[in-house]
């Protein structure tokens, strides 16, 4: 995907780590298999903190995103914009 590009995604949610420091990688994790999900503003007060509970569960929840932003901070990822949609286990 390019960069800046807005996407949809549904993936099944494997782990969640806290907020920290975002540092740059050298891009090589491309697989097509994972991609890491950043979460940001109000979302971490509710979808965040429910998908925290259930990881902690031990269980795995799909989580589907519409309108995902694309880009290359640390290799390719997505995050939440404002225009985002989370849905647990749609």
């Amino acid at each position: 995907m390019e960069n800046n590009s807005t996407v949809d995604i549904v993936g099944v949610v494997v782990s969640m780590h806290p907020s920290s420091t975002i540092m740059r990688k050298n891009g090589t994790d491309m697989s097509g298999r994972s991609v890491e999900l950043t979460i940001w503003g109000n979302f971490c007060n509710v979808e965040g903190q429910k998908l925290q509970k259930m990881c902690d569960s031990g269980m795995c929840h799909v989580l589907a995103v519409k309108a995902c932003k694309v880009s290359d901070v640390s290799g390719k990822l997505v995050g939440t914009i404002s225009s985002s949609q989370l849905f647990i286990d749609p």
